[in-house]
């Protein structure tokens, strides 16, 4: 039976997951869970994962790591930006 009280809104996908404090509960509920899950839905949970948003796991049906979340990308684009200024200062202070 899944479990309805670790269910959040996950703000980095923008939709409600369940999280779980440790791997070991995430990887023991795919143990325990994923034949009912697959009945249910025609999918099941394979591996879990760690979000830096919510500072926990959450599980996924998807075989391939997720590049990176959305907050990564949003931090990655930030630096390359940061960095582009950077160059044209020193630029034109030549």
């Amino acid at each position: 039976m899944k479990p309805t009280k670790n269910k959040v809104f996950c703000k980095d996908c923008e939709r409600t997951k369940m999280l779980f404090e440790t791997e070991k509960k995430a990887e023991n509920f795919i143990k325990f869970n994923h034949e009912e899950i697959e009945a249910e839905s025609g999918y099941s949970p394979i591996r879990s994962y760690f979000c830096i948003f919510c500072g926990g796991w959450h599980i996924t049906s998807l075989k391939e790591k997720i590049v990176i979340s959305k907050n990564e990308q949003m931090f990655e684009e930030y630096k390359h930006e940061k960095e582009k200024k950077k160059v044209g200062k020193s630029r034109r202070k030549k």
